[in-house]
């Protein structure tokens, strides 16, 4: 027994040397300490290949400067307590391969720094779709990563986050496009130093209070309105611009450069950009020259002269509207102008017909919504009865001509010219032409005229051609009294037989 307890007591002896061992040398690798108050354990600068256990409660885990290579979530199996995780550096320690679920344990993390790693393109494509899912993630830094380049497609899995602070530095962007980071809506602050930029192409981002793009190589500089206009800006609610080598630049003070001397005087007051106005002085044009920015001032006509469309528009116009009001002259007058065309046809004997030689015995007008009685009611009394040739319209007229042509040529052809009046009648634009013309041909070729009023006609409907007609023209009126109806035909027969 005592050989047995012996062992035990061995064993637990080298356990526990084992692990002070352990202990004393994660002391050795990383540091405790308090940073805001909270717990930090920094296990910077020490080549480590994984990560040491970790005591509960800690909310700062550095980690840069390391030799991890490959992270995926065994990587973070020593730290306690995940959730109570909210910073994590991982910057410069040779991350290739890293796996898009490597930090779905840390859900209360807030700043993740990923700079300086050789990290894979598609790696870190779909890792940073699932960094989306991190609620209170706001800070990312994944600057100097030489194994990618700056994309659209890099933040095609990107979903809705709360990320307000993103920093990408040491990129070789030469033209930088802002609708890249489109899906970073709720962005605040901007690190964009460093990247070769040439040129910028903005897009809105409503919500960005700082934008830092200092030593870049901008060959020009862009505006910030859209489209020019001072109520529509890209960045509205911008507060620092930091551009450190900006105030070198050879500034050139001419309307090019209108938008940015206002948009500083405007913002001055803010700080928004760094050593102004000491040290923004005009070099060009001449009368300019050691002027600073801030006391160059434009009229609006220097720098909005009209443009050609401007001034093509303002000739235009004129035109536009004579043409407008003849149009409308034209439409509204229309049926007279067809008329008056008849008329000059007819001094030119464009139809000349034998007055004893007609075609039809009477040509009907009507609106087509009357055609029923006139197919139903006058055409078996007068043609079938009485024997008389009707031309009606949508039996008689020629197919393929012209619906003025058709009527002239067959109120030529007839011995007589019926209207059948009609509230329709009245309305319609063809009805009134064939009235023009039925009341010429009766002034100049005496061409009888007869009027069968088969409904009262309103006052709306009653144009002045409709009023010359009633006041100079007998009509018979149609009844649908039976006894009232026998004198209508009577009289109706009558006149046309004559």
């Amino acid at each position: 027994m005592k050989t047995e307890e012996a062992s035990i007591f061995l064993l637990l002896l080298v356990m526990f040397t084992a692990t002070e061992r352990t202990w004393i040398e994660r002391k050795k690798q990383c540091k405790e300490q308090m940073i805001h108050n909270q717990k930090a354990l920094n296990c910077s600068h020490q080549n480590l290949p994984y990560i040491p256990k970790t005591e509960n409660n800690v909310t700062y885990l550095i980690f840069s400067y390391n030799d991890l290579r490959n992270v995926s979530s065994e990587t973070f199996e020593n730290v306690s307590n995940p959730d109570s995780l909210t910073d994590l550096f991982l910057d410069h320690n040779n991350i290739q391969n890293i796996s898009k679920t490597a930090l779905s344990a840390f859900q209360n993390l807030k700043y993740l720094y990923l700079s300086y790693n050789p990290i894979y393109y598609e790696n870190m494509k779909n890792l940073l779709g699932e960094l989306s899912k991190l609620k209170f993630l706001s800070h990312l830094g994944m600057s100097g990563i030489a194994t990618i380049t700056i994309q659209r497609d890099l933040f095609s899995l990107v979903k809705e986050n709360q990320i307000k602070l993103l920093e990408i530095r040491f990129y070789n962007m030469r033209t930088l496009w802002m609708d890249t980071f489109g899906r970073f809506d709720s962005l605040e602050v901007f690190y964009l130093s460093d990247n070769h930029v040439e040129n910028i192409k903005l897009s809105k981002k409503k919500h960005l209070h700082n934008l830092y793009l200092d030593f870049n190589k901008f060959k020009s500089f862009p505006d910030f309105s859209v489209d020019g206009s001072e109520k529509d800006c890209y960045l509205p609610n911008l507060e620092l611009l930091s551009v450190k080598d900006l105030s070198q630049n050879p500034f050139v003070c001419d309307c090019d450069l209108e938008w940015l001397i206002n948009w500083m005087k405007t913002k001055q007051y803010k700080k928004v950009i760094r050593r102004y106005p000491q040290q923004y002085i005009c070099s060009l044009p001449t009368e300019k020259s050691k002027l600073l920015l801030s006391e160059v001032s434009f009229t609006y006509k220097e720098c909005h002269p009209w443009s050609s469309w401007i001034w093509a528009a303002i000739i235009a116009l004129p035109c536009v509207i004579v043409i407008g009001i003849t149009v409308l002259i034209l439409y509204r007058n229309r049926w007279n102008i067809k008329h008056y065309i008849y008329l000059l046809r007819k001094r030119r004997n464009y139809q000349i017909i034998d007055g004893h030689n007609f075609v039809y015995d009477a040509f009907i007008g009507y609106e087509v919504t009357d055609s029923a009685w006139v197919r139903r009611r006058l055409l078996p009394v007068l043609e079938e009865e009485v024997g008389l040739k009707l031309c009606i319209h949508e039996r008689d007229f020629q197919p393929g001509a012209f619906i003025n042509d058709n009527i002239v040529t067959n109120m030529d052809k007839s011995a007589k010219v019926v209207l059948v009046l009609t509230n329709a009648f009245a309305r319609s634009g063809w009805c009134m032409f064939e009235l023009k013309i039925a009341h010429s041909k009766l002034i100049e070729d005496e061409t009888e005229l007869v009027i069968i009023l088969l409904e009262k006609v309103d006052g709306i409907n009653m144009n002045h051609s409709l009023k010359v007609l009633f006041d100079t023209t007998t009509y018979i009126e149609w009844t649908e009294d039976v006894v009232g109806q026998e004198l209508f035909w009577t009289k109706l027969k009558n006149v046309l037989k004559k």
